[in-house]
């Protein structure tokens, strides 16, 4: 198995662990690996702000039906989760500390 086919198979497990209902890319079409709503694949509530940088930016990750969003494999998904999450806490810059320079 090809490390792309065996990630996606393990988002589809969390999905189903999870009791998120997927379906496929053209609804019943299609490898069922997105989910019914976008808000089963974010850990927390969209940020007006973050909601707004995705609708303004090129990508279309939220337009169509699944969005691109939607997609367990989505890793603009995958950033939300992560990049939300510290902004949630207002973290900054003063919360690090560098220790030695690396290079």
């Amino acid at each position: 198995m090809k490390a792309y086919e065996y990630i996606i198979s393990k988002q589809i497990q969390w999905a189903y662990r999870n009791n998120i209902i997927l379906t496929g890319d053209k609804g019943n079409w299609g490898r069922k690996a997105y989910t019914q709503n976008l808000k089963d694949n974010l850990f927390k509530p969209f940020m007006l702000e973050i909601r707004n940088n995705f609708t303004q930016a090129d990508g279309g990750e939220l337009t169509g039906n699944p969005c691109k969003m939607q997609a367990v494999h989505s890793s603009s998904a995958l950033g939300v989760n992560i990049f939300q999450y510290w902004k949630r806490i207002k973290i900054n810059k003063t919360h690090f500390r560098v220790e030695r320079k690396v290079w």
